[in-house]
């Protein structure tokens, strides 16, 4: 682990180099890098580089002083490849990581190699804003273990609610250990969530989905209900030759409830990035 000041905040980030290039993995907004520790081996052993890194105002990342959006944070990630002298990457984000990696590859289309878009949307359906505007109100009420809990309905599938409660638990109160010595975590997630709301406040990033030029594979959880499959659809559609597939039985945690599924979808799209010619 390591920090990098990038546009003026210190930048909390993790990088293995591999001589096949590198895949950027993105969080959702509650995850620190570590939420993806079970790729990290996978990926190394086929070849590739790993980049983790936490956003502005996201855990060990210093938060921002001035109101930003997504082209902050875009941009953020470009300073960090110039900083490691990355000229391109595969990207892999899940959730807000997904808004991120959209964004990177609209602004930053010669830089990017490909694109994996996990349970993430490009706009906001009536029942997003509602579920993301109570996270939002926990996040500004403070309580990390409320906000945690008040959560989890939304992110995890009926099947891992019932069967893997203690698990699930067990997560939740080393969040709030971790945290507990992170005084700008909950409102560093309120920033963050603000710059959701001012994104997606009306049509979102749809208009620019076409810019998208790179490979794309789009994935949504069969049972998510924050970012239904409809929302991975819309993006697919927009997207010029990507690719949609739906996890069975998923919820929006995917990265957490089907690790095995996520590293076979990376690999399997990073071999189709791979022979892909324009």
């Amino acid at each position: 682990m390591a920090s990098i000041e990038l546009q003026g905040l210190l930048h909390h980030y993790d990088y293995r180099p591999g001589p096949r290039g590198t895949v950027v993995l993105s969080n959702g907004i509650m995850s620190p890098l570590e939420s993806w520790d079970g790729l990290v081996e996978p990926l190394q052993r086929l070849g590739y580089g790993v980049l983790r890194w936490e956003y502005r105002g996201q855990w060990r990342t210093a938060r921002s002083s001035a109101p930003f959006g997504f082209a902050d944070i875009a941009a953020d990630l470009a300073a960090l490849l110039d900083a490691l002298q990355i000229e391109q990457a595969h990207l892999c984000g899940t959730s807000y990581g997904g808004f991120v990696s959209m964004r990177f590859a609209v602004d930053y289309p010669a830089r990017t190699r490909s694109l994996l878009a996990l349970t993430t949307a490009a706009c906001f359906t009536p029942v997003a804003r509602r579920i993301v505007r109570n996270w939002h109100d926990f996040a500004a009420a403070g309580d990390v273990a409320a906000m945690y809990s008040g959560m989890a309905p939304d992110l995890f599938s009926p099947r891992v609610l019932s069967e893997a409660a203690a698990l699930i638990n067990t997560r939740g109160e080393g969040m709030v250990r971790a945290t507990a010595a992170l005084p700008d975590f909950m409102p560093g997630q309120h920033d963050l969530y603000k710059a959701n709301f001012r994104e997606f406040a009306e049509q979102g990033l749809v208009p620019e989905l076409p810019r998208i030029q790179c490979p794309t594979t789009v994935v949504s959880g069969e049972l998510d209900r924050l970012y239904p499959p409809e929302c991975s659809r819309l993006i697919a559609e927009h997207v010029p030759g990507a690719e949609h597939l739906v996890v069975a039985e998923a919820g929006h945690a995917l990265v957490f409830e089907q690790p095995h599924t996520v590293t076979m979808l990376l690999a399997g799209h990073l071999a189709r990035a791979e022979a892909y010619r324009p």
